[in-house]
């Protein structure tokens, strides 16, 4: 299986690039992991979310499973997260693909290609500590699968 991140903005903070890079290496265990940094539009409005979202959109494939990250998203713990992931390789799934939006969220029409809209905390958290997040939790969920002693719950 594939797993793709889509996010928008700069290249990562090179405060977290190398935490970034490290679980992103790690998943190769198991997976393929991309990143693809879209630049954020340069409308702060409705019309950039527009634009963010047709940039998505011409991304993902038909065949994708697409995860979008928003704060309204079904928050999940992290055993239940590695489950999903599990019942998507099970399924043979050729690509997930997760969708990190830009500053002012996602807009509907992207939200609707959403497979699952998911929410990795109630606060309100920066781009790039969200980018660490996911591919942590990514790895870690991977992880679970595999019986690796990583996750100690």
């Amino acid at each position: 299986m594939k797993i793709l991140i889509i996010s928008f903005g700069k290249k990562h903070d090179p405060s977290l690039a190398s935490l970034i890079d490290d679980f992103t290496m790690r998943t190769s265990r198991w997976v393929s992991l991309e990143w693809k940094i879209i630049p954020a539009s340069k409308d702060e409005g409705e019309r950039g979310r527009v634009e963010e979202s047709d940039a998505v959109l011409r991304i993902i494939k038909e065949t994708d499973t697409c995860i979008m990250l928003d704060e309204r998203g079904r928050r999940m713990n992290t055993d239940i997260f590695s489950q999903y992931l599990s019942r998507m390789m099970s399924a043979g799934e050729q690509r997930l693909v997760f969708v990190i939006g830009g500053s002012h969220g996602l807009h509907p029409q992207a939200l609707d290609r959403a497979d699952l809209v998911l929410s990795l905390s109630d606060m309100t958290l920066p781009h790039h500590i969200v980018r660490l997040m996911l591919v942590e939790q990514i790895y870690r969920g991977l992880s679970i699968i595999a019986g690796s002693r990583y996750h100690h719950a």
